[in-house]
Order: C-alpha cells, then sequence, then structure tokens
C-alpha cells in the first residue's frame, strides 16, 4: 500500500502502520496544536512586540532542544484567527498538561496574545524530518478536514465507494508527490484530519481535493490554509 494510503485516511479504525515499497513508517500520536488570536490585543509598543518575537522563537528553540517539538511554522490565515502550527511529539509529551508547560515561556501565550488549539493527530513521525536547512523557509499548504454540522443522507453502499474514493485520493497525491503528511484527528468535534501538501498552488489542492468523494459527498469539509515550514521538514521521496 501506498505511503500514506493506510493512515491518512480520517475513518474510524484506519489508524495502521504504514508502508511504501516495503518500507515501514513510525505510526504514532503527535500533538498537533493550532495558535490562534487571543484575547488580548498586542502592545502598541513596538520594541516590546519584537522583544516578546525574540523570546517566542527562543521557546521553540528550546523546546527543539529538549526533544518534545517536531516543527513548527506560521500559517496565513485569512480570517486572521489562525496564527501558526505547533507539531510535539507523544513519546515526550505525554499528555495535554505537558503542552502547556511547553508554553510557559512563551510571552504571547502567557500574556493572552495567543491561545492554543490541541488535537491529537495520528501520522508517521517518520515522515518529519529533524534534518532541515537552517534559516529557511518555504511556504506549503494545510488542509484542515473539518466535520459537517449534518451528515449527509446515505446507503451504507455511498458511504463505502466515498471511503474507497478518500483512499485512493490519498495514494495517488502520495504518489505524485503531492502529499507531504496526513493523519486522523482523534476525540475532536471540530476536525477529521489534516493534509500538510506541498507547495502553494491552491488551485491544484482544490482538483485534488474535488477527486475525493468522501469531500465532494459532504461526509467531510475542509479549509485551506497557507503553511511555512524549514526546507526539508517534509523531503519528498523519503
Amino acid at each position: 500500500m501506498t505511503l500514506f494510503a493506510a493512515a491518512a485516511a480520517i475513518l474510524p479504525g484506519l489508524i495502521s502502520p504504514m508502508q511504501d515499497s516495503g518500507k515501514e513508517y513510525n505510526m504514532g500520536r503527535l500533538w498537533f496544536v493550532i495558535l490562534v488570536t487571543g484575547p488580548t490585543k498586542l502592545p502598541d509598543d513596538e520594541a516590546e512586540v519584537q522583544k516578546m518575537q525574540k523570546a517566542h522563537l527562543a521557546n521553540f528553540g528550546a523546546m527543539h532542544e529538549k526533544g518534545l517539538l517536531l516543527t513548527a511554522g506560521p500559517m496565513k490565515d485569512p480570517a486572521k484567527v489562525k496564527r501558526g502550527i505547533v507539531v510535539f511529539d507523544g513519546r515526550t509529551v505525554k499528555d495535554r498538561k505537558a503542552v502547556m508547560t511547553a508554553f510557559k515561556n512563551d510571552p504571547y501565550i502567557q500574556n493572552g496574545h495567543q491561545a492554543v488549539e490541541v488535537y491529537n493527530w495520528y501520522t508517521a513521525r517518520d515522515r518529519i524530518s529533524s534534518r532541515v536547512e537552517p534559516g529557511t523557509i518555504e511556504e506549503n499548504t494545510l488542509v484542515l478536514l473539518k466535520k459537517p454540522e449534518t451528515q449527509p443522507a446515505h446507503t451504507l453502499d455511498v458511504l463505502q465507494a466515498a471511503q474507497k474514493s478518500h483512499m485512493d485520493n490519498i495514494e495517488a497525491m502520495t504518489f505524485r508527490g503531492v502529499l507531504g503528511l496526513a493523519g486522523p484527528i482523534v476525540k475532536s468535534d471540530a476536525y477529521a484530519g489534516i493534509f500538510v501538501i506541498h507547495g502553494n498552488d491552491h488551485v491544484a489542492v482544490k482538483r485534488w481535493l474535488m477527486l475525493d468523494d468522501y469531500i465532494t459527498g459532504g461526509f467531510i469539509e475542509y479549509e485551506i490554509i497557507p503553511l511555512w515550514l524549514s526546507k526539508g521538514t517534509m523531503p519528498k521521496g523519503q
């Protein structure tokens, strides 16, 4: 089975080891954190904001050195609500309390300028590389797969056909080098799963998503947001 096909589906019971051309990937739980705009306005003093930004980035560096942080990066949310993502390794960050503790030295969080949304995410840890290019950044595309308020009326045959289409499309995106990371979010009322896609061609991303009957059939919805990560975070063909 092609890379991600066993794990990227947002369907119950499809979390399993990933394999591509005989290669096994280390599936496991991660913490996917979305940084959102907090209730407290940033100060008008630009020097104070820069000081907080420096401490904010230094905290990311410290988390990485401790083996807590796998990757992080800013987003450009058109609604200006979602500010960035942080992905923690579930082996070293055991629970939500530990996630919040990791932000104790982040002035944006502590002063209420940003808040955190924490989600259980299952994907292949091996697909997130620590061999990034220092000081570099590149644009990718985050696709948040969202649960609709109401599920469409359907027969079992229709549902199963949509699920197969979903899995086939994940395989195709992986084979073409489009899909970088994918996996289900569990225990969330809002989100069902996540795709992180190489590049920033949102028109092409939408074309791929429209090939997924699970999306076009209304079983899940999606939100596309530009996301920046260090170069090398998701090596193609890994």
